[in-house]
């Protein structure tokens, strides 16, 4: 590896070696160099940068554990690392331009032309809708499940029922519901109406004599 470059330019060089490494792997290779140092942090920060430039379209990045696992394809190592250089580069007088790149080399056509679908399929609108319908999703299956998801209002308490709605007679007139001290009291007006009602209660009554 040529001394006198750019921790960079370093980390280009041992991406067009080939192999798939994470970001420590590269900083330790990148480190060869007497006069280079660079640390994982710097690799990852590097690495991160990269992806995002014309390079960017020639490196794969997959997850491995906790660790990105980066790697040129192959097509792109026969990049001399000057093109590969002004690839990573967003300007430049006669920079070296991914439409050079893909002229030069029409191997890599495809894979330009798969990562720009790629790109504009997740830029679409309706990936973002799609996104939203899930959360709502998520949010409902939450509720019924009984999870706590924030400021959720509770339902309102259903007031009194009728006898009707508690399982009387279709004819018998509706009443609310009493409560136990009222009890004995609706069902003796109930018996003096004269309709005859099938219902079963357990009254329990105390008597007390002063």
């Amino acid at each position: 590896m040529a001394e006198n470059i750019t921790k960079n330019e370093a980390i280009i060089n041992v991406l067009l070696e080939g192999g798939a490494l994470t970001a420590p792997e590269v900083a330790e290779k990148a480190s060869a160099p007497p006069d280079i140092t660079v640390s994982d942090a710097e690799a990852t920060a590097l690495l991160g940068k990269l992806i995002k430039t014309d390079l960017g379209y020639f490196m794969n990045r997959r997850k491995d554990g906790r660790r990105f696992v980066y790697e040129m394809v192959e097509e792109a190592r026969a990049l001399t690392p000057e093109q590969a250089r002004w690839l990573s580069l967003k300007r430049g007088k006669d920079r070296y331009t991914l439409e050079q790149a893909v002229e030069e080399y029409p191997d890599l056509g495809p894979i330009v032309q798969a990562k720009q679908e790629e790109k504009s399929l997740e830029s679409e609108p309706g990936a973002g809708e799609k996104g939203a319908e899930e959360t709502a999703e998520t949010v409902e299956t939450a509720e019924t499940n009984g999870e706590e998801i924030g400021d959720v209002s509770e339902p309102e308490e259903p007031g009194p029922a009728t006898m009707e709605e508690a399982g009387a007679a279709p004819d018998m007139p509706s009443m609310p519901m009493a409560g136990k001290g009222d009890l004995l009291s609706e069902l003796v007006a109930v018996l003096r109406s004269g309709i005859r009602v099938n219902v079963t209660h357990d009254v329990r009554v105390r008597i007390r004599f002063e």
